[in-house]
């Protein structure tokens, strides 16, 4: 059969729980053995979604296991229900299941939750007999089911690209979900390969560590169609970064060691004879909290349309530590930040997700200009 699916497995069993005092814990079967199931038959409707879902037929053994697993035992409270809503209107779900017989398929059990809430329902047995559950346990039941099915039957598409450098890369094609794929990266001078799946790093899980030698990787195909990519450019994936991703020592500062900031601010394309620039120092308190802010908890972004600019203006911002240690970089432009390597052709430069709250001292001094 043909239905839509992806990974989420959710506990569906409670064996106690509690509401307003009253217990959900007497269990209830379904009337019929998996054994003896020819198939299981499943009707859904969802109130979010206002239809029923086309009804689902599960005849393989292995797909009856697992459908009937998640219907197969729910706690209730021990008396029986008189009074139940079963419109379409009250319920946010309501599952029928209906249970052929292997003996004689036109002999059935047919078993019905109606779920209220998050912790009310009503499971109704084949001889009219209806007992409440917590209504949490089949909240999720029917995506899981759409999920697992999608994944174990159908195929996506892998992309790659930059096989060139991997001497076994995956080939771009169809695939199962869960293939594993496993192959290897050349270790070579001047730049490391990284790759990604879509905009995940793939982490290479061995190395032989020497030039001329290899990078291992395995990754296992997901239930979409996805991209590989192997590249130099460390920071291929468009999602925001930390600021210590990108700067490393930002790791090295903290409230406790950080005695000052510095910035200096002058003009790109401009004669160093002649360039006017002007420089300031803070050991305040609010300048040092605000600017230590930003390399802690500010995000960065690959600025994709960057361009070297010929002109403008820079601001060039220094770290120190209490033990006069100084660590600086560089923004251009106002929300730039200049990196020093490249990958192969572009300048590698970032942008502030935040474009309004850069670096900058409010309360030092000016010391020379």
């Amino acid at each position: 059969m043909n239905i839509n699916k992806s990974f989420i497995f959710l506990p569906c069993l409670v064996l106690t729980l509690s509401s307003c005092g009253d217990s959900f814990n007497t269990l209830r079967e379904l009337p019929v053995k998996e054994a003896d199931l020819s198939a299981i038959n499943l009707s859904h409707y969802e109130k979010s979604k206002g239809a029923w879902d086309d009804k689902m037929t599960f005849t393989a053994k292995e797909d009856i296991a697992y459908v009937y697993g998640k219907f197969a035992k729910t706690y209730t409270k021990e008396a029986k229900r008189s009074n139940y809503k079963t419109s379409e209107e009250d319920c946010e779900h309501i599952y029928i299941l209906t249970l052929p017989r292997n003996e004689d398929e036109a002999v059935f059990a047919e078993v019905r939750f109606y779920v209220y809430s998050h912790t009310d329902g009503t499971m109704v047995m084949p001889n009219g007999d209806a007992y409440a559950f917590y209504g949490n346990a089949y909240y999720q039941t029917f995506n899981q089911i759409k999920e697992h099915f999608q994944i174990a039957k159908q195929d996506y598409r892998l992309t790659v690209n930059g096989a060139d450098v991997s001497p076994d890369a995956p080939e771009s094609g169809q695939y199962k979900v869960g293939h594993l794929f496993s192959f290897k990266v050349e270790i070579v001078t001047d730049v490391t390969f990284h790759v990604f799946l879509d905009q995940e790093e793939v982490i290479k899980w061995k190395t032989d560590g020497i030039l001329g030698g290899y990078d291992y990787f395995e990754f296992m195909m997901p239930s979409r169609d996805c991209t590989l990519t192997i590249t130099g450019d460390k920071y291929f994936a468009d999602r925001d970064y930390d600021f210590s991703e990108l700067f490393f020592w930002a790791k090295w500062i903290d409230e406790t060691n950080l005695k000052g900031i510095q910035t200096e601010d002058g003009y790109i394309g401009v004669d160093p004879e002649t360039a006017e620039t002007v420089v300031r120092y803070s050991e305040d308190e609010r300048d040092l909290s605000y600017n230590l802010d930003i390399i802690k908890n500010g995000k960065l972004r690959k600025a994709i349309d960057y361009q070297e600019a010929e002109g403008g203006w820079y601001r060039k911002v220094t770290f120190f530590r209490d033990d006069e240690t100084g660590f600086s970089f560089e923004i251009l432009n106002g929300n730039y930040l200049n990196l020093p390597w490249n990958d192969f052709s572009s300048p590698q430069a970032f942008e502030y997700v935040d474009g309004e709250k850069i670096p900058k001292i409010s309360y030092g001094e000016i010391v020379s200009e």
